[in-house]
Parts: structure tokens; C-alpha cells; sequence
């Protein structure tokens, strides 16, 4: 879940490269149709890494690709 986030790649990698607080997380798409075409787009995650304090979960109906959630 680090290297989404923190390593060239990483399909969040692009929104906490920059950020001062290490998180950790994992972004997913999900299918709604038969087709593929329309699809959810999520994320979770947690931070700091090494100590959490904070877990978010986010779900874009309908947003395609987990890396806009």
C-alpha cells in the first residue's frame, strides 16, 4: 500500500508524492455494467504510515479509474 502512494508508478502516487505525512493506500475500479464501460472508482487509505491515526475510504460513482478517487 506504500508503494501506490510513495513510488514513481504508484497509481496515487501523483497526489501524496508532495505530501509532508507518509500514507499508505490502494485504489481500485470496480465494473458496474457488462460492458466495462462504466465503472466506480475508489480509494482507501491511512496515515501517518508507521503510526496510523487517520484511515479515509472513498468511492466515485460512476468516476471510471480508481486513481481519480
Amino acid at each position: 500500500m506504500l508503494a501506490v502512494t510513495s513510488q514513481n508508478g504508484g497509481t496515487a502516487y501523483s497526489t501524496f508524492k508532495d505530501f509532508r505525512v507518509q500514507v499508505a493506500g490502494k485504489t481500485g475500479t470496480a465494473d458496474i455494467d457488462n460492458t466495462g464501460k462504466i465503472a466506480n472508482g475508489w480509494f482507501v487509505g491511512f496515515a501517518p504510515y508507521s503510526q496510523p491515526e487517520i484511515a479515509v475510504a472513498v468511492v466515485i460513482e460512476k468516476g471510471g479509474s480508481g486513481q481519480y478517487a
